[in-house]
């Protein structure tokens, strides 16, 4: 559909092109909003990483504050 065609009245017209350009800032948003979910889930894992890597480390302190009070 040509829409500078003189068939279509200019209202006509007028939202075809600002159609356009709503399906354009739409895709825009789309993709920021899915870089920012990725970089949002990369973030998030290397949360989960990190408190992982302190329950690991707070277990080691437990069980060597475990055996420290049995060696007493």
């Amino acid at each position: 559909m040509n829409i500078y065609n003189d068939a279509y009245p200019e209202q006509i017209v007028s939202l075809l092109k600002e159609n356009k350009y709503l399906k354009v800032e739409l895709k825009e948003e789309k993709e920021k909003l899915e870089n920012n979910i990725r970089i949002l889930h990369r973030e998030l894992e290397e949360v989960k990483e990190d408190n992982r890597k302190l329950i690991n480390e707070i277990e080691y302190y437990e069980k060597l504050k475990e055996k420290m009070y049995y060696t007493i």
